[in-house]
């Protein structure tokens, strides 16, 4: 009966040593809710630089792949839909724009279409049609 009674009478001692601020190690007398001290003023080496330019997205080697990969053989050399539609020309791409999206649904290449299509277009052309 002892024994049981040292047990009982040592769990609220237990329990009151294993407060939650000293289970995360605060020391007993430290306010509970400490304010964090201020950040002092960013230093000028500190402060971000404007966002470096995105890479160019080249068409011979970034976009004509991935068509050739979801839109051939038809719109490409041989294919019953290249007179109309060649998909190996960047001003056809240029000129479709957003359209070409029922074609690209996965959300990587629709992104990477988007960049194309937004950036400037200079020195449109392509290969010379076979």
């Amino acid at each position: 009966m002892k024994l049981r009674m040292i047990v009982l009478l040592s769990l609220p001692v237990l329990f009151l040593g294993c407060a939650p601020g000293r289970l995360a190690g605060r020391p007993p007398g430290a306010p509970i809710a400490a304010e964090p001290a201020p950040d002092p003023a960013p230093s000028p080496a500190a402060v971000p630089s404007p966002a470096p330019q995105a890479a160019r997205i080249d068409f011979a080697t970034q976009i004509r792949p991935l068509l050739q990969e979801k839109c051939s053989p038809c719109h490409f050399a041989g294919g019953r839909m290249y007179d109309r539609l060649p998909f190996d020309r960047e001003e056809t791409i240029r000129t479709l724009g957003k359209a070409l999206f029922t074609r690209l649904r996965d959300p990587v290449d629709q992104e990477l279409m988007r960049t194309f299509l937004e950036q400037p277009a200079d020195g449109l052309g392509g290969p010379a049609r076979p």
